[in-house]
């Protein structure tokens, strides 16, 4: 019986790893936030965002238009009179953007940094780079808590091979 003890005592110390780990990475939900071109103009002009999170521009007038980075870093492209693009933001910084059309019209996208520890998701439309290696003590410890979870998976492996 000691021999089963051990197991569920090993068994619930990998529970408890499994527990802190998902407790010590949040998860961040990404959120979108809508631009509409009325009347030859970006509605907010500004928009704050965080990384990770998107803009959906909406186009409400006649003619084209389009959203253009001035950086380069995105274009919606021609958008006709109902529809509408997204562009995901994966690096914090100010984007400002203009009607390639239209150069008279401008606006702003603000996008502010994360939690420490917490990475925007992957994605294809994504308007930088990822960013470097996480660093931060959440992702110490999530690593932590992935380590000691394995080793004890392991040791009552082991120990059940034994006998």
């Amino acid at each position: 019986m000691p021999t089963r003890s051990l197991a569920q005592l090993r068994l619930g110390v990998a529970a408890a790893a499994a527990l802190a780990f998902a407790l010590a990475v949040p998860a961040v939900l990404a959120a979108d936030r809508d631009v509409a071109i009325r009347d030859f103009a970006y509605s907010p002009g500004t928009v704050q965002i965080r990384v990770g999170d998107s803009v959906t521009w909406t186009n409400r007038d006649a003619v084209a238009h389009t959203a253009t980075a001035r950086n380069g870093s995105f274009d919606t492209g021609l958008l006709d009179e109902g529809e509408s693009r997204s562009v995901r933001f994966t690096a914090a910084g100010t984007y400002r953007y203009l009607c390639t059309p239209h150069p008279n019209m401008t606006a702003t996208v603000v996008v502010r940094a994360v939690a420490a520890g917490v990475q925007p998701p992957n994605t294809d439309t994504a308007v930088a780079a990822e960013p470097p290696a996480d660093r931060s003590p959440a992702a110490a410890l999530a690593a932590l808590g992935a380590t000691m979870f394995i080793f004890l998976w392991r040791s009552m492996r082991r120990r059940r091979m034994m006998g």
